[in-house]
């Protein structure tokens, strides 16, 4: 999308006029109609996709009118529900190879949910301030939100909270900006075009991207191993390269993204990982999935009092979705499960080491062993992130018969 000229046109477009249009509603108006000519001519969006996504603009809030469900969640879910199994039926359609439903697997459709369900769930919680276009939100407004194309197809993702603020006062764009922002973009693409190619024939993604007969397609394990790492930072670069770009852009048209990235593989533990990975992400997984189920599980009466089992279950349930949300198919569920499980592992040892500091009153380590401490587990934190894109990556028959192969 980035090398087309109706892409590079709608942000010129945009950065000028949507400033010098004097209400929010009129810029959604412009950031919606610029978003849908970019998705359909820019990224091949067909323009049935296109009006399915603008019917849920109008659906969201009618939906909200309709649904009188006494607690907040049950509403919302009741309003996300068609989207949900739209969604559902699309990703497996394509994993499936079903030809009548595949167009529901379109792109983009993942990062359109999660705008749909926080949303929804910000709306139904009174977490959006009266006085302020996100309450009511228009379908002008939801349009725009859901079909942004600077971070359509990979983020970062972002609240309608935030996405209104840019609509209400866009972000200035004085000489400052200009550097700044044009650094940020160039710097996304250097790792996008430059760098990120460098180690992908030496990643999983080359492997990948084999035939499933070639020489080479079912790695021995020193092979995959070697290519997990190099796939760490193709990844890495590649992910963090796009949402540098995204956050340029969309700053150029008037809004402030989030960040996504900070320094993940510097990480000392996997909460810190996913604290520093994909943060919009994380923040959406957290807020909007682990939190509610965590306090659903809570208020169930055979788990009263059961806070560890609550945080297992918890952890499960958020990272079986959050494998699901990156592919219908089994081995992205088993990453999402592998991450849960270090996330469940990682915080029963840090609440023993914990207590035990407590009751043996030991102070933390300083000095040299304190410094030998934090670069082992960033090594270690890095190895365990870095073996678990090999089912992310690999399709499990591969894996299956990967001991046999050449090493």
């Amino acid at each position: 999308m980035f090398e087309t000229g109706i892409f590079w046109g709608a942000v010129a477009l945009c950065a000028v006029l949507g400033r010098a249009l004097s209400t929010p509603g009129a810029r959604a108006g412009l950031f919606a109609v610029a978003s849908a000519l970019v998705l359909w001519l820019g990224l091949g969006l067909p323009p049935a996709i296109l009006a399915g996504l603008i019917v849920v603009s109008f659906w969201l809030p009618f939906g909200l009118r309709l649904a009188h469900a006494q607690k907040p969640f049950r509403r919302a879910f009741l309003v996300f529900a068609p989207v949900f199994l739209a969604w559902i039926l699309g990703k497996q359609a394509v994993a499936a190879g079903f030809e009548p439903l595949s167009v529901l697997g379109f792109a983009g459709f993942s990062f359109a949910l999660v705008k749909v369900w926080t949303y929804l769930k910000d709306t139904v919680d009174g977490r959006a301030p009266a006085q302020s276009p996100t309450s009511p939100a228009t379908p002008a407004m939801l349009a725009g939100y859901l079909l942004h194309f600077p971070t359509y197809t990979s983020g970062p993702m972002h609240t309608y909270a935030e996405y209104a603020a840019g609509l209400e006062k866009p972000a200035p764009l004085d000489a400052e900006a200009v550097v700044d922002l044009t650094f940020r973009a160039l710097l996304g693409f250097v790792k996008l075009k430059l760098l990120a190619p460098l180690f992908v024939p030496f990643s999983l993604a080359a492997v990948a991207a084999l035939p499933a007969d070639a020489p080479g397609a079912s790695p021995g394990l020193p092979a995959l191993i070697t290519g997990a790492f190099a796939y760490s930072l193709v990844i890495f670069l590649d992910f963090s390269g796009y949402s540098d770009v995204a956050i340029a852009l969309s700053r150029a048209v008037g809004f402030t993204a989030p960040e996504n990235f900070q320094s993940p593989y510097l990480a000392r533990n996997i909460r810190d990982f996913w604290q520093r990975w994909h943060m919009s992400f994380s923040r959406a997984l957290t807020s909007y999935v682990f939190v509610p189920l965590t306090r659903a599980l809570q208020a169930r009466p055979a788990l009263k009092g059961k806070a560890r089992a609550v945080m297992v279950l918890a952890y499960l349930g958020t990272f079986t979705f959050c494998g699901y949300w990156h592919g219908p198919t089994l081995g992205f569920v088993i990453w999402g499960v592998y991450h849960a499980v270090g996330l469940i592992v990682f915080d029963v040892v840090r609440a023993n080491v914990m207590r035990r500091r407590l009751k043996n009153k030991q102070p933390p380590p300083k000095g040299a062993r304190a410094l030998v401490g934090r670069v082992a587990a960033t090594a270690c934190t890095f190895a365990f992130v870095s073996l678990g894109w090999i089912p992310f990556a690999i399709p499990l028959g591969r894996l299956f018969g990967a001991g046999g192969g050449a090493p």
